[in-house]
């Protein structure tokens, strides 16, 4: 579902989305179809698929059967992958997945046909595991199914966003998906087709087939050659038979190939010009995919002149033996006993390449494996085991200590020798001086580091549009050149004075810190960034100063980054340990910094360019106006907004003439329509209207008024007619109804003002009944008041008089917001403060016969309450001030009370009574007390719906908390 982190995109952005998808696959399926090597064409084809996918992997998964088990297995064959994502493409646990075993939801999902499009945090918790062990945060894959079979399938993953691939879009990956891998499969059947037709015919055996029925179709050159047939000739002399000498053996073979079979071994043949020749045969049958055979393919090595070379070998060994012994490279001979050498000898010429003589090897039989270079000594050892061990061997190159104590490097070629019971009995090895050609090979190898170096700069600027990853690739690639441990790159500010380090690796805080930012015009800085002149210091521990030696700084390269002879960067590399720059690392280090101001030049020139074309598009395709431009009389351009006014797409008016355009101008309206576009096409400045009304017809039918301004503009390859359209249908409309409707709502206004008056009236009469309800009820109050009073003279019980007093106290609270709101003239609201001070200036009257002893102050500015908060409350400071004024002052001659009342922003009032007297007994839980005034108290602050607070430290603090 989506939510904060992926949502669904619009109907326009998928549309977008779409086209670029099916752009990418349009390059991606042209990739395949020109690119010769499947392998090269699938990884740009998954490439530019993932680019326009805004994915971070793609990747196909081959289905294939376990030969053991016969289970459905599936393995990884390709992988692309997003700069800075981890590729996984040599992860084992990708190789050979058992689908049943590990991740049964996939495989019942995608052999049905049916995409998987999930967020890995809701998937099972196997399939889940997997997923976050590559950092996937979402995944699409996608099922390919060839001749109803599932295939494979070929996966999109995020490993920066969670994503919601709509349908439209899985749809266009789907079918991109099975196009890349039927595309992919015809390739590479076209390869291996390409690749056995090429080892056919670059075979230096003769091949030849024919079909069951011994019809002769093929055969290579070779077989053209040794035999003097053409493919016809031979089949029309009676086919492959007419050259077998011995036909009793042709019918053998021919028996054993119709059987299924093959057939291996010597016989004679005979060529066309009658000669006989000694050819062994390897004679096989090739089965179709349901093991019925249908061909037989015959492979013929002349073994002619074998034969005759076999008898002159033991002339040709003697021969061998004195041209190597005139030769400056030497044999050994090493003799073997039961499996282990036993002894070794060395030709004369080993001293031209050791500096060693046969007598001295001859003296030390441990000479040889002395004189191996130390690192290299236990591969000549493994050699020698192997050879002992009748393992095939093959000649290794090492290196050895020469006498003279330089070290050369030496090719060590051993031939094993064996008795007619195939015996080891000795072995013969050449030794061969390659220190030259190793010398040749390593400058060799290092100027193709420097030029892979280069090349790494000019891909990282051909790949990215990224100038901090393109920084990045280039500070790596030459750190590693050098194999310096630290550097920077500095860009050169837009005034020329400082230069500010952008991207660093290895770099100490300290050192970011102080030279992060260099002064150009400073004197250890004109060198590199005035004159562009580079600085390489082998030795710099003996300049540097006390500061900065702890930087650890022994060799240092500065390279001016220069592009059209201006510095606009410097690259700093830095090594700890000492180097000493040749001139051949000087002179590439000084191109990488030509070839990085020059792409520093072109990404930042291309992004300008792309951030300018963006912002036209961006504003072209998301304007609300439709925008159309008409070149040489037909349609080249419709933005999103032109459609949506007329209904056409611009599939639909791509390439539209003038005259097909004129359709959708209302007939009326088509002359001026014409006349005007032709005379801005054809640049007429005279009698052109700049902006003009007229109708369009939208491919619903539907007329729609428009206003359009149109101008010529000249491009360059022509003069064109840019046009903006309004739709102006509502503000036409609305003009037509402007009328009606004034006279409409001055009506209504005229209804809406008797009634205001008759409201006014009403609410007035209401009003002074109101007041009229207070002042009664006040008066009422006071009545009830009065004849408790009389009550209170009839009665002699000092306790009943004293509960009637307090019951004229609570009816006197009541009857004070009454005559509050009567007096105030608000009579749904009162203003709390003024009340309390009248309120708690009557208490005192009651309670005290000395009002000065105790201070009452009340801050409670500004607090208003509805009536039905103001009465509850009033009550409720009436028995929390009364409760103080009888008990907490018993002995005490002077006292303070105060009262407190807050509103905070969310609406919650904050009451608190406060006095500085005896406080309340710890004993006495005022919840469950007797006593009628904090039973009265609980009750109010109930019908508030608020909580009640105690606090007994210095007094007695109630905090009481209700909302409005």
């Amino acid at each position: 579902m989506p939510d904060e982190n992926h949502h669904t995109p619009a109907a326009a952005e998928v549309t977008h989305r779409s086209e670029i998808l099916l752009m990418a696959a349009a390059e991606s399926v042209n990739l395949l179809l020109t690119d010769i090597n499947p392998a090269t064409g699938i990884a740009r084809a998954l490439s530019n698929i993932g680019q326009a996918a805004e994915v971070d992997r793609v990747y196909i998964f081959e289905n294939h059967q376990d030969p053991a088990t016969g289970k459905m297995l599936t393995s990884q064959r390709y992988e692309w992958v997003r700069e800075g994502v981890a590729a996984q493409i040599d992860n084992p646990d990708m190789i050979n997945i058992d689908y049943m075993k590990q991740y049964k939801l996939f495989y019942e999902t995608l052999s049905s046909g049916k995409p998987i499009s999930a967020l890995a945090r809701e998937l099972p918790a196997q399939e889940k595991l997997l997923l976050d062990s590559q950092q996937i945060i979402s995944i699409l894959l996608v099922p390919i199914k060839i001749s109803g079979s599932f295939w494979g399938f070929i996966g999109f993953d995020d490993c920066r966003r969670e994503r919601s691939w709509t349908s439209t879009e899985i749809a266009t990956l789907t079918t991109v998906s099975i196009n890349i891998v039927y595309l992919l499969l015809q390739k590479q059947t076209e390869q291996l087709l390409r690749r056995f037709q090429a080892a056919l015919d670059g075979s230096s055996d003769a091949i030849g087939m024919a079909d069951m029925q011994g019809h002769h179709f093929y055969q290579n050159e070779v077989f053209t050659k040794l035999f003097g047939y053409t493919v016809e000739e031979l089949e029309k002399a009676g086919g492959p038979m007419v050259t077998y000498h011995d036909q009793a053996i042709c019918r053998g073979v021919f028996k054993n190939i119709l059987k299924g079979g093959s057939w291996h071994g010597e016989l004679e043949m005979c060529s066309k010009s009658g000669e006989i020749m000694s050819i062994f045969l390897r004679a096989d049958t090739i089965k179709d995919s349901d093991g019925k055979p249908f061909a037989v393919m015959g492979i013929h090595t002349d073994i002619t002149k074998r034969k005759s070379t076999e008898k002159a070998l033991q002339e040709n060994e003697l021969r061998y033996r004195r041209l190597v012994e005139a030769i400056t490279d030497y044999i050994y001979t090493v003799k073997v006993e039961n499996g282990r050498a036993t002894s070794t000898t060395h030709a004369p010429n080993c001293l031209s390449v050791t500096g060693y003589t046969t007598d001295e090897f001859q003296a030390d039989q441990d000479l040889w494996l002395k004189m191996v270079y130390t690192d290299d000594r236990q591969k000549v050892i493994q050699q020698a085991q192997n050879i002992l061990n009748g393992i095939t061997i093959r000649p290794i190159e090492h290196r050895i200590y020469h006498k003279n104590g330089s070290i050369r490097w030496v090719r060590n070629t051993p031939v094993p020798h064996y008795d007619s019971s195939n015996k080891l009995i000795s072995y013969d090895g050449l030794i061969y001086d390659v220190t030259d050609r190793k010398k040749a090979e390593e400058k060799m190898k290092e100027h193709a580091d420097h030029l892979e170096t280069i090349n790494r700069i000019i891909t990282a600027v051909n790949r990215t549009d990224n100038l901090n990853m393109l920084l990045d690739e280039a500070l790596k690639a030459s750190m590693e050149m050098v194999l310096f441990d630290s550097g920077g790159i500095y860009l050169v500010n837009a005034n020329n004075s400082t230069a500010g380090l952008v991207c660093h690796e290895g770099l100490s805080e300290d050192f970011i810190r102080q030279a992060g930012i260099l002064q150009i015009s400073a004197a250890n800085n004109r060198m590199l960034f005035i004159e562009g002149n580079p600085v390489f210091t082998d030795t710099y521990s003996f300049a540097q100063s006390e500061q900065t030696a702890k930087w650890d700084m022994q060799s240092v390269a500065k390279i001016p980054l220069i592009s059209k002879d201006n510095v606009i960067g410097a690259m700093a590399l830095i090594n700890s340990k000492g180097h000493t720059f040749n001139e051949s690392e000087k002179e590439l280090l000084i191109s990488i910094g030509r070839q990085i101001g020059t792409a520093i030049t072109k990404m930042r020139s291309e992004t300008a360019l792309r951030e300018s074309e963006r912002k036209y598009r961006t504003i072209t395709e998301q304007s609300l106006v439709g925008i159309h431009i008409i070149k040489d009389s037909l349609m080249i351009f419709v933005n999103e907004g032109w459609t949506k006014i007329t209904g056409y797409n611009s599939d639909e008016v791509k390439s539209w003439s003038l005259e097909e355009y004129l359709k959708i101008i209302h007939p009326e309206d088509r002359s001026l329509f014409l006349q005007q576009s032709r005379m801005k096409q054809m640049g007429i400045a005279e009698n052109v209207l700049s902006i003009y009304d007229c109708r369009f017809l939208s491919k619903t039918g539907e007329v729609k008024w428009v206003s359009i301004h149109s101008r010529a503009v000249e491009f360059t390859d022509g003069c064109a007619v840019v046009g903006m359209i309004v739709d102006i249908t509502d503000r036409k409309l609305t003009s037509a109804a402007l009328v009606t409707a004034n006279k409409q709502l001055t009506s209504i206004n005229e209804h809406l003002s008797q009634r205001e008056q008759e409201l006014i009236k009403a609410n007035s009469e209401k009003e002074v009944l109101l007041k009229e309800i207070h002042h009664r009820v006040k008066n009422n109050l006071q009545i009830i008041n009065s004849l408790i009073n009389l009550q209170i003279h009839n009665i002699n019980d000092a306790a009943a008089v004293g509960l009637l007093k307090e019951c004229q106290n609570r009816i006197k609270t009541i009857a004070m917001v009454h005559e509050k709101m009567y007096q105030i003239g608000d009579l749904a609201r009162v203003l709390i403060g003024d009340y309390l001070e009248s309120l708690t200036h009557h208490i005192k009257h009651m309670y005290l016969t000395d009002p000065l002893s105790v201070s009452i102050t009340i801050n409670a500015k500004d607090i208003i309450l509805p009536i039905d908060k103001a009465i509850p409350c009033a009550l409720l400071v009436n028995e929390l001030v009364s409760n103080s004024l009888k008990y907490a002052f018993p002995k005490q001659k002077s006292g303070l009370i105060e009262i407190n009342m807050s509103c905070d922003t969310d609406g919650q009032y904050m009451l608190i009574v406060a006095d500085n007297g005896i406080g309340l007994p710890a004993n006495i839980d005022y919840h469950k007390t007797k006593s009628l005034g904090m039973q009265l108290v609980t009750t109010f602050v109930n019908q508030l719906d608020g909580k009640i607070d105690l606090q007994r430290s210095q007094g007695t603090r109630f905090i009481i908390k209700f909302i409005k």
